[in-house]
């Protein structure tokens, strides 16, 4: 067993023994206290939450992979990844099942019937039952050869899917657009494609539906395989990385805007309409690069449970789109962006117009003021037992959003005020993930 994996296989312990884990954040990380919830605070609904490492699962006293009911989704002649979902109830109701996906992000549909377990890098995607996590339907890419994306979203008021999906992973070719992506719109219940449109850039990844409903925002990495090579490799050999905003119906670019970088990866991404896109960057170094940003660390530390031991993500700020000059504006001062290592999970919140993110790397939850970009609040969450923060949702409840460990626990957040809901929070094992979803 590799020492990373073992780590990640004992995250569940080192976060239960911070001895922090019983406190809110303090005044200097998060301008309101987390702490003490109302006695009468109920929440209810339901958060799905990819499993990335189901090998280290057990199940009624076996291994997870090979128990029936949990893998009824898993056809006996397949041979690829196999990723598990979680149905976590706000209420303490738990399911899990296996499916045969590169699973990365899930989306549920506006009527609560049908879920997407989207595929990044890889040749199948599922459509499943919220309620029962039965397989309703297998799907395959755009055309041989191209791989998912790993996100979607439901749109035309749930009849379709639109899905973010990757050309063949070859040496870069000297020109961008022999490397565009599409979104595919496809049937819900059987995956059938009924139209596609460019991405109008590389490696798209997030996609989110503009308040319009008439738009697609995307976020595209940017990221192609060096010339005669076989592999991304670090650091990453990244062209033209964007946010492209592109018309439903007809396919029309209405608006791209490149970062210009050649090293960062841009990668997720927030949007309510034109004026209000953010988007969060990543880079990625080489391993044990980022001791650099341990260094002043009072104690001992454990290895970035979410990476490969030969990589390391560095400071890449979040990034804002400013429609009068077409471009897209960093966020912070420097200090702050040390802060933003591995942007992940990213959410506009409408009634307090905020902007919420987590960086694992760091630990930090950070929220901007949507109209001006300041920083609000950054909320540390080794303070309060929340350890590599990842998948961030807001609930279908107005009042609370979600922000769920790497591996374990899912932690209630109050929205504006940003205060922990301790009595609402649940401490389920999930296996790791990147992203959640709330129905």
């Amino acid at each position: 067993m590799k020492r990373r994996t073992f780590f990640k296989i004992g995250a569940a312990a080192s976060i239960a023994l911070n001895p922090s884990a019983l406190r809110g954040a303090s005044a200097e990380t998060c301008s309101a206290l987390p702490g003490d919830t109302p006695s009468d605070a109920t929440a209810s609904g339901d958060v799905f939450i990819p499993g990335y490492w189901p090998g280290a699962a057990r199940y009624k006293g076996g291994d997870a992979l090979d128990h029936p009911h949990l893998a009824r989704a898993v056809p006996k002649s397949y041979k690829g990844p196999v990723r598990l979902l979680t149905r976590l109830g706000l209420d303490g109701d738990v399911a899990q099942a296996l499916f045969p996906v590169h699973g990365h992000n899930v989306e549920v549909s506006p009527d609560g019937k049908i879920g997407f377990f989207g595929s990044m890098e890889y040749r199948s995607y599922v459509c499943f039952d919220p309620k029962t996590l039965d397989l309703i339907t297998l799907g395959k890419p755009y055309r041989k050869d191209w791989v998912g994306g790993g996100h979607g979203v439901f749109v035309n008021q749930g009849a379709h899917l639109a899905l973010t999906e990757r050309a063949p992973r070859v040496g870069y070719r000297g020109s961008p657009e022999k490397h565009f992506g599409r979104v595919t719109l496809r049937e819900p219940d059987t995956l059938k494609i009924i139209e596609s449109h460019s991405t109008h850039g590389i490696s798209p990844h997030d996609v989110r539906l503009l308040a319009d409903g008439k738009h697609l925002a995307i976020a595209n990495y940017g990221s192609t395989y060096p010339r005669r090579k076989r592999q991304y490799g670090v650091p990453r050999h990244v062209v033209e990385p964007s946010v492209t905003v592109i018309d439903i119906d007809s396919g029309r670019l209405a608006a791209k805007y490149a970062s210009g970088s050649s090293s960062m990866e841009l990668r997720h991404l927030c949007a309510h309409d034109f004026d209000t896109i953010f988007a969060i960057q990543t880079v990625l170094g080489l391993g044990e690069q980022d001791a650099a940003y341990h260094r002043s660390d009072p104690a001992a530390y454990a290895p970035d449970l979410t990476t490969r031991e030969t990589e390391s993500y560095l400071p890449a700020p979040i990034l804002r789109v400013e429609r009068a000059s077409q471009s897209l504006r960093p966020l912070g001062s420097t200090e702050m962006q040390k802060l933003m290592r591995q942007g992940l999970s990213i959410h506009y919140e409408p009634t307090h117009q905020e902007i919420i993110a987590t960086f694992p790397s760091t630990h930090a939850i950070m929220v901007f003021d949507a109209a001006s970009g300041d920083l609000k609040h950054h909320i540390d969450g080794r303070t309060m037992g929340l350890e590599y923060p990842c998948g961030l949702v807001l609930l279908k409840d107005p009042r609370y959003y979600v922000v769920a460990g790497y591996w374990k626990n899912l932690f209630v957040f109050e929205r504006g005020s940003h205060r922990l809901m301790r009595e609402l929070c649940h401490y389920t094992t999930f296996f790791g993930h990147s992203h959640i979803t709330a129905a």
